[in-house]
């Protein structure tokens, strides 16, 4: 039985829950995961959230609620529901859109909810480059949204929701990093998350500002943490020194290289992820099976699914000692560290040379920096 050291009763506390609503989207991006799988559309049924629901009602103190994943939360016809139920017992709600649905009716419903944060993804400054990425998008009507969004609230006074801006940056796309910030200052944004890209195919592979997985990484002076680690070049120093200008003081094109040391950002936040059809997960990247491609070899992502919240309430699997025993050995990263691509069990994550035969987290990019999510 495992005994209740200081660790492991931080162990215990859960903070934030992920909840995709969706795996569905309305648009069909170039940088997405949905490229390269072929799963069946899910929404999450209303047995399934009254299951969470009940389940979330039994955490003291109550956890802060991420409505996220692999698909667009506002495609989800009961999102606004979904909202106002959690709203009901004073939970913080977050939710991420690419902001093409945030249309003035959910805008003014989102302000009568109070929904505490808004984040929207825009990866182009321009209605050029944004369609570029994100196609089948309109960065003008999204603009438009979150101005008639920021008009409500101050005709009503109201300071939520907050308003984060995602950004994933790519070779195509860096040097739009500076205007895209003017554009989520000018809409009254506060937070910013900027994250290199994981490539789901050979294509996005050539467009990584990253790729030496040597366990070492060159990262900007005074960035305090507001970009991934990258490989540095004139075009991307330039980026990121207007970055910084906005947000720092004494902010330079100074470099310095650190140690990347493995820290799971999901652990830390104290998070677990719900997938669409109830299966619990330690993480988003581990939701769905997926593949990714890195130097000419693709690797395969199977899930880990804790157990389904259909089946047991949530503080049941939280607390399932094969759970706990992974949010220990993940504490002390117990994986291989970073992207070994010669090695015979790079293929896969379902095995590793530290012959961890359960997902593994080994190669990591979000324990290594690369990859962020708000």
């Amino acid at each position: 039985m495992l005994k209740l050291s200081k660790e492991n009763i931080d162990l215990q506390i859960l903070e934030k829950i992920y909840i995709e609503p969706t795996n569905t989207c309305n648009l069909w991006c170039k940088t997405c995961v949905r490229n390269i799988w072929d799963e069946a559309d899910c929404f999450m049924s209303e047995k399934t959230f009254a299951n969470i629901l009940k389940s979330i009602n039994q955490i003291s103190p109550l956890p802060t609620v991420f409505f996220g994943g692999f698909g667009e939360p506002l495609n989800h016809p009961d999102i606004l529901k979904m909202i106002e139920e959690l709203k009901k017992i004073n939970i913080k709600v977050e939710l991420i859109t690419n902001g093409i649905l945030l249309n003035s009716k959910v805008s003014q419903r989102l302000l009568e909810l109070g929904l505490d944060r808004l984040w929207v993804s825009i990866d182009g400054a321009s209605p050029e480059s944004y369609l570029d990425i994100r196609l089948g998008s309109n960065l003008p009507l999204i603009l438009s949204n979150l101005k008639e969004l920021q008009r409500l609230k101050d005709l009503n006074s109201l300071v939520l929701p907050k308003i984060g801006i995602a950004f994933v940056a790519l070779k195509r796309n860096i040097s739009d990093l500076p205007k895209v910030l003017d554009i989520g200052i000018g809409l009254g944004a506060d937070k910013f998350s900027i994250s290199n890209v994981l490539p789901y195919t050979p294509e996005l592979n050539e467009q990584i500002l990253y790729g030496d997985f040597t366990g070492v990484s060159i990262i900007p002076k005074n960035s305090n943490n507001l970009l991934p680690p990258m490989d540095i070049d004139t075009d991307i120093l330039n980026s990121i020194n207007n970055t910084l200008d906005k947000f720092y003081s004494n902010s330079s094109t100074e470099s310095e290289i650190i140690f990347n040391i493995e820290k799971c950002p999901f652990k830390e936040k104290k998070s677990t992820s719900i997938r669409c059809d109830g299966a619990l997960s330690p993480c988003l990247p581990f939701m769905h099976k997926h593949q990714i491609f890195f130097e000419n070899k693709f690797r395969t992502i199977e899930p880990c699914i804790v157990g389904n919240i259909n089946q047991k309430s949530l503080l049941e699997l939280w607390n399932d000692i094969s759970y706990v025993e992974r949010r220990r050995s993940v504490i002390n990263f117990e994986f291989p560290c970073n992207m070994c691509t010669l090695c015979y069990h790079y293929d896969s994550n379902d095995f590793d040379c530290f012959s961890n035969n359960i997902p593994s987290c080994g190669a990591c990019l979000w324990a290594q920096g690369y990859i962020k999510c708000p």
